[in-house]
């Protein structure tokens, strides 16, 4: 065998190796999906145990592979049915500080990014509500702090949540409220900018991005010319577009 088989065979040996198993997968037509130890297993349709097999892993001690009646093989957060989940019903809760619903009896814990109890917010409360302290606070009272970004707290543009306060990320210059309930932060840049109407969140200004909030341009989040010399700030639909057909902006590099 040439140099150059040797090397042929030993790049199909290493795909091989790297490929999911085709064998003792498990997979049957009435039975798509189960739990390999602690990783979920599904086989693709149309495909025996000698088929490809996809899968997710659980992370323990946080999460659990149970094979449920509705979904087959899941990631839930308890290796047993829980009481929270006792009735069946799916509105959310609190499990292990983390907003939570029910699958079948097991809480089902929302994990993706934003959606867990951490940084500013590290409770959970409730109805799976993630809040800055464990008590509801007076300045949540009033219904019209309910909306995001109502009101200034430590500094930080926050809402509120059943009377629970839902802070924001605290602002390197000054937090500012409105008389319109809405409050942003104020690096010293502030302006009226048309381009920074609803439902903007970013606009371009003198070739960088900025952030929009209550109907104004705030902050500066990024400087274009910082990612590469050529590098041009474009607002989303074109760069003459207006909002709401521009609601955000980016760094482009032609």
């Amino acid at each position: 065998m040439s140099a150059t088989d040797q090397a042929s065979w030993g790049l199909m040996l290493a795909l091989l190796l790297q490929a999911p198993s085709l064998t003792g997968c498990g997979c049957s037509e009435g039975d798509p999906s189960h739990c390999s130890g602690n990783a979920t297993e599904v086989c693709s349709p149309g495909y025996s145990c000698t088929g490809w097999v996809i899968g997710q892993i659980c992370s323990a001690p946080d999460q659990y592979c149970a094979v449920l009646p509705s979904s087959g093989a899941t990631c839930v957060a308890s290796p047993d049915p829980v009481p929270e989940c006792a009735d069946g019903g799916g509105a959310e809760f609190c499990f292990q500080n983390n907003p939570s619903t029910c699958k079948d009896g097991y809480p089902y814990v929302f994990y993706e990014a934003g959606q867990n109890c951490a940084g500013p917010n590290p409770y959970c409360v409730g109805a799976g509500i993630c809040t800055a302290v464990e008590s509801t606070v007076p300045e949540c009272a009033d219904a019209a702090s309910s909306l995001p970004n109502a009101m200034c707290w430590h500094n930080a543009p926050s809402g509120c949540h059943d009377g629970y306060v839902n802070a924001g990320m605290v602002c390197s210059g000054t937090c500012v409220e409105t008389d319109a309930s809405c409050a942003f932060c104020d690096d010293g840049t502030v302006a009226v900018d048309p381009t920074c109407g609803e439902p903007a969140y970013s606009t371009c200004f003198e070739n960088s991005v900025y952030a929009c909030a209550c109907g104004v341009r705030t902050n500066q989040m990024t400087a274009c010319t910082d990612a590469g010399e050529n590098t041009i700030c474009i607002q989303s639909g074109g760069l003459d577009a207006t909002p709401p057909s521009a609601p955000a902006a980016y760094c482009w590099e032609p």
